[in-house]
């Protein structure tokens, strides 16, 4: 639904390389980032609240290594108590219907903390290579 993407330079690139536990390091800078974003997230979508049930069910997937790299996700999951899938009222949050204006969540969450996603990310790596 939204992607956060975060290049670095080819100098942290060789920075990480060096790190004899590289995916743990990574699953904890984006546990760290994932709590910033998280909150973000949450507080937002609580704006918009009609019964609670989706911005209850918005959880954490935990941190895993793909062909393209490391990737965390935040998601509602799960259904309400009418059987609506809380992603699907995300969606309808985000985007609109035809009888609902959208009201957009995810992309000015990203926005608003993309700065301090990656100051966390940052300290959670100078702690691991003793940089500054």
């Amino acid at each position: 639904m939204a992607r956060f993407t975060v290049n670095i330079s080819s100098e942290l690139e060789m920075q990480l390389k060096s790190l004899e536990n590289l995916d743990g390091v990574a699953d904890r800078m984006l546990d760290a980032g994932m709590d910033v974003l998280e909150k973000e997230f949450r507080g937002r979508a609580g704006k918009h609240v009609v019964s609670g049930e989706m911005v209850a069910s918005i959880k954490r997937q935990p941190p895993k290594k793909t062909d393209g790299g490391h990737v965390a996700v935040i998601r509602p999951t799960g259904t309400g108590r009418k059987g609506v899938r809380n992603m699907e009222k995300l969606a309808y949050m985000e985007y609109g219907t035809s009888h609902q204006c959208a009201t957009p969540v995810i992309g000015p969450a990203i926005a608003a903390s993309e700065g301090d996603v990656i100051k966390a990310m940052q300290e959670i790596f100078d702690s691991e290579v003793g940089g500054s």
